[in-house]
């Protein structure tokens, strides 16, 4: 009994020894896991904990490289990092230096940035190429001019761009630019490679005796023209096997009216059409909407390509043989190709009008004539008419298009004899009682003459205790920006906006881009702003502005001009705002951009101005003014007070960027009416 307990004993004893060795040796591992990881974190700092730690090897930007590669080093980095959403943009914007620092620094003041994505498409708005570049088409155009490497790197930098596109695309468009030469050793290289490897040399099946190729392909090549002898219904059947692939022009897919086209009435069965006849499409086609309404199906070669005049691809949904049309009691028989038509119904190309022999065609009196069946037959095109349309049809053709062109005519700027101008308000669809009252204060719609007056808040820079005078050297700048700074410094010399300074303050220029492709002249005050005691007065927020709206029917948008330099610069402060350019040292009279608490003294002036109307009928949020009234009558006395205010407190408005007695505004990034307030799209 005894020796039985002593065996259980020892047993239970070897199994705790077991499990604390298992114990131990986890424990080991853990300890030696943990020994690693401290020893990465301080090789290259942890960027999921803070990724602030020294910026690690995070790539700067200055704004002069492509911001697509700088992005893309930048996400290499924060997922090498783990770095969390949170932190990706203000460790980017860490890392930005000079006219990118300021670029966000702007940014930041009019729409903050909070999001990663936010932030990479500002940055290609900002600083990548324009919207209307088309990557993709010079991307096709694209040709070796130098070393194939070179090439291949010009070739990689618009691939990026271009969108995506298959490999097979990406062979074509890279052989295509080739030299001719090198052209031909590649195109040899792959006949030599699928000969290797027993593929078809037109499809990628294995070739055998017999071998069919399953899909269409194209055989590019010359033949005489061939004349058909047309009687009575005339037919245009072409093979479209060994033929060159269709091409449309423009003018059939968007519907431009151009001398080498004219538009006639006809009919497929009951269906009214209108028909494009267009020398420049090489072949028929049909629109893939009119196909359907009118029964009309495709009998065959499937889905193919047909190229547009641009250079772009359209997917046609087959080939209809055999429409039978009547245009202006003509009967005609032709083979159409099915396309997505927007300017039209239909399209006769080139591949009908070689039928017809010897054509006279009249584009002034828009008449085409020809013989069928030896009777003269004269088609009458359609006289053109411009149609008015409202904002909700150009938002549907502009939801269909990618892209288009809106022009838009402004109202010209008549001129004194001394030079000087004056604006004049468009007051065609406004009342008649408003447009005399806006006659009658004309005088604040003008441009600023002279400084601003004196007032009581007047801008002040105050500075922390022991502070020195702020001094950085000026930037290094390219010479056609100095010629851009010194025409700039010389309007605002004009404009008695500054003047020549010789204070022991300098900050540093810098040129801005602008969307329209001009300069603004930039002060970095950014080392003058860190020794500045910060003003707290309170910023509104735009929800809350909004939430005063409820029940209001009519809107007018006023808009401050130039709203900062409308506020002098307290007597005391003018030489901290000095600046220096290759050319000279100035100073501002008036408040500039960039100062921290600029903000906090143009709100400051807008609350002290219209106290007394705020948040009754009168929001304001720096220099964009709204007045809201829930009948006409209100809103017209309302309208009246404001701009009484104005003119006591000799503020001036930008009247092309306002609106007056609307039931529908666009304010701060919203769409406000009657029906609520909507985000703007």
């Amino acid at each position: 009994m005894e020796e039985q307990r002593v065996e259980r004993l020892e047993t239970e004893v070897g199994s705790l020894a077991t499990g604390q060795e298992r114990i131990l040796k986890e424990m080991q591992e853990m300890f030696a896991a943990m020994n690693a990881r401290l020893d990465q974190i301080s090789r290259t700092g942890d960027g999921s904990s803070s990724a602030f730690n020294g910026g690690g090897d995070f790539p700067h930007f200055n704004g002069l490289e492509d911001p697509t590669s700088w992005i893309c080093r930048a996400e290499q980095f924060f997922d090498f990092h783990h770095t969390p959403e949170t932190e990706r943009v203000p460790l980017a914007s860490f890392n930005l230096e000079g006219d990118a620092q300021l670029w966000f620094q702007l940014m930041k003041e009019e729409t903050p940035i909070t999001t990663w994505a936010t932030f990479k498409q500002g940055l290609h708005d900002r600083y990548g190429p324009t919207q209307f570049q088309d990557f993709f088409g010079d991307l096709t155009k694209l040709q070796q001019t130098g070393s194939v490497r070179d090439y291949q790197t010009q070739f990689e930098k618009l691939l990026i761009r271009a969108g995506r596109l298959t490999l097979d695309q990406q062979v074509g468009c890279f052989v295509s630019g080739l030299k001719e030469n090198i052209k031909t050793d590649v195109q040899a290289s792959e006949l030599r490679e699928r000969r290797d490897k027993g593929l078809c040399f037109n499809c990628d099946e294995k070739f055998s005796p017999g071998h069919r190729c399953k899909k269409l392909f194209l055989i590019e090549g010359c033949w005489p023209d061939v004349e058909d002898e047309a009687e009575g219904e005339y037919n245009a059947e072409v093979d479209l096997a060994g033929e060159e692939l269709p091409e449309v022009s423009i003018h059939a897919i968007y519907g431009a009216r151009t001398p080498q086209t004219m538009r006639v009435h006809g009919n497929v069965g009951k269906h009214q059409m209108t028909f494009l006849v267009d020398s420049g499409s090489t072949h028929n086609f049909l629109s893939s909407k009119i196909s359907r309404k009118a029964g009309i199906n495709p009998t065959g070669f499937g889905k193919f390509e047909v190229s547009v005049a641009n250079g772009e691809k359209l997917a046609s949904d087959g080939l209809c043989k055999g429409v039978c049309i009547l245009v202006q009691g003509v009967p005609i028989t032709v083979d159409m190709y099915l396309l997505p038509l927007e300017g039209c119904d239909a399209v006769l190309g080139a591949q009908w009008l070689s039928t017809l022999g010897p054509t006279v065609w009249d584009f002034s009196q828009l008449q085409m004539k020809f013989n069928v069946g030896g009777k003269t037959v004269v088609l009458k095109g359609v006289t053109p008419q411009d149609k008015i349309v409202n904002e909700h049809e150009i938002c549907k053709e502009l939801k269909k298009k990618k892209e288009g062109v809106i022009l838009q005519i402004y109202s010209l700027v008549l001129q004194d004899h001394d030079g000087t101008s004056f604006p004049k308000l468009d007051l065609m669809s406004i009342n008649s009682d408003l447009k005399h009252l806006l006659l009658f204060f004309d005088d604040i719609f003008v441009e600023p003459r002279g400084l601003p007056p004196p007032r009581s808040h007047d801008h002040v820079i105050p500075l922390k205790e022991g502070s020195n005078p702020v001094s950085v050297r000026p930037y290094r700048y390219p010479q056609f920006q100095k010629n851009e700074i010194e025409r700039l410094v010389a309007d605002m010399l004009k404009s008695v906006v500054i003047r020549p300074s010789q204070s022991p303050y300098s900050s540093p220029v810098l040129l801005v881009k602008k969307y329209d492709g001009s300069w603004r002249l930039c002060i970095d005050y950014r080392a003058l702003n860190q020794n500045t005691i910060k003003d707290k007065f309170p910023i509104p927020v735009i929800d809350e502005l909004l939430d005063e709206l409820h029940g209001a029917k009519y809107f007018t948008k006023l808009d401050l001009r130039s709203g900062y330099h409308q506020i002098r610069m307290h007597p005391d402060d003018i030489s901290k705002t000095a600046f220096r350019t290759h050319q000279g040292h100035y100073e501002f009279l008036v408040m500039p951009f960039g100062l921290t608490n600029a903000p906090s003294t143009f709100q400051s002036l807008m609350n002290e101005v219209f106290k007394e109307y705020l948040r009754k009928f009168i929001l304001v949020f720096f220099d964009d003014i709204l007045i809201y009234s829930s009948t006409w009558e209100q809103h017209f006395e309302h309208i009246k007070i404001a701009l009484s205010i104005l003119r006591a407190n000799k503020l001036l408005v930008k009247e092309e960027k306002c609106a007056f007695g609307q039931e529908e505004v666009k304010y701060l990034g919203h769409v406000i009416s009657n029906k609520g307030v909507a985000v703007d799209p």
